[in-house]
């Protein structure tokens, strides 16, 4: 956490709901220039949390970023109470890790007090974006599934054993339909 949040107040209140914070001032100087705290926190594995937007603007802080594939947090203002900060963080505080975890660096992310969602989208920098996905292996089926469906089908019947036919009636001659006119008068029909 950058100077420009506080040294205490905001540090103590996000440390109490388990955050890890690391505050700027504990490990540098306060004249030390951005560009060289930059990459030495980077360098840890630390996300940026500051309300300095000179370090998104400014080109060599922007270099120093873009170099060390910094993830900056900025804050929308640095005069409002640190419990403001602090409800505004905790309320973000799964997007912002979420945010750091799936995205490389560089890029900046603004955090907002009034906003509904508290978390801008990400803006990248240089070589920054999201990570690659891991491809999860699709599940297999247990050995006995797996041996039932490769065994050899057994062969179909013939389809003509089930199918019978009538053979077709025999061509009709003239002799047979004159029998059987003959027939029917017989019968009265």
């Amino acid at each position: 956490m950058d100077r420009n949040l506080g040294r205490k107040r905001l540090p103590n209140l996000l440390k109490k709901v388990g955050m890890k914070i690391e505050v700027l001032h504990s490990y540098f100087p306060a004249e030390t220039p951005d560009d060289e705290w930059i990459p030495q926190v980077v360098a840890k594995g630390w996300v940026i949390l500051t309300g300095d937007k000179a370090i998104e603007t400014d080109p060599i802080n922007l270099k120093a970023v873009e170099d060390s594939a910094a993830k900056v947090f900025i804050t929308a203002d640095t005069n409002s109470k640190a419990e403001e900060w602090a409800a505004a963080l905790i309320v973000g505080r799964r997007k912002l890790a979420r945010v750091a975890e799936y995205n490389n660096g560089a890029f900046f992310v603004d955090v907002d007090k009034h906003a509904t969602s508290h978390v801008s989208p990400e803006r990248y920098k240089g070589a920054g974006g999201p990570k690659p996905r891991e491809e999860n292996p699709i599940p297999q089926p247990p050995d006995e599934i797996v041996g039932a469906a490769v065994t050899e089908p057994q062969p179909l019947p013939d389809p003509q054993q089930f199918l019978k036919f009538p053979a077709p009636p025999p061509e009709p001659s003239d002799d047979d339909i004159m029998s059987d006119i003959a027939e029917r008068k017989l019968r009265g029909q």
